[in-house]
């Protein structure tokens, strides 16, 4: 496997940990799928180094499920809190927030009629300033959402 997924993962920590206020989704096949995902972002942050944690915000988890992580909070004192929550592609991520950043694992693995249904639910976090993030291995159909977005033919004409 390649690295990529622990980079953008990273992202998400540095967000939630040096930006408060942030609202961060991390999107993947199944709720459980992204929470493994927030354990990895978990596992990042348990293993800084002890006098690096005594500056940073603490981190409040929030299990489901099977003991998946699906909300991870960081605490700055008098700043707002930042979150960074699990979403499943067929879920709702922000559920009416725009959100900060948003990472979407795995996009040509998933359907695609769901991949085309989340990136219309995450149109009003990129027109409200938020970020986008996304990586996938390819998918196998050349129709499929993650080709056409890649390759730039998914807005039409430009």
């Amino acid at each position: 496997q390649m690295i990529v997924t622990w980079a953008m993962l990273l992202i998400c920590l540095h967000e939630l940990l040096f930006r408060p206020g942030s609202i961060i989704s991390v999107i993947s096949m199944t709720e459980k799928d992204a929470g493994r995902l927030l354990n990895r972002i978990y596992l990042m942050y348990q293993n800084l180094p002890a006098h690096w944690k005594i500056a940073l915000p603490t981190i409040q988890k929030y299990n489901g499920k099977g003991g998946i992580i699906v909300r991870m909070v960081a605490t700055f004192g008098d700043e707002p809190e930042s979150s960074v929550e699990a979403c499943a592609t067929n879920g709702n991520p922000g559920r009416g927030q725009t959100l900060s950043l948003a990472y979407w694992d795995e996009i040509g693995e998933q359907k695609d009629d769901e991949c085309r249904h989340m990136y219309s639910a995450l149109r009003p976090t990129l027109e409200g300033g938020g970020r986008l993030l996304m990586s996938s291995t390819p998918p196998r159909h050349p129709e499929h959402f993650w080709n056409k977005f890649c390759n730039d033919e998914y807005f039409g004409d430009n």
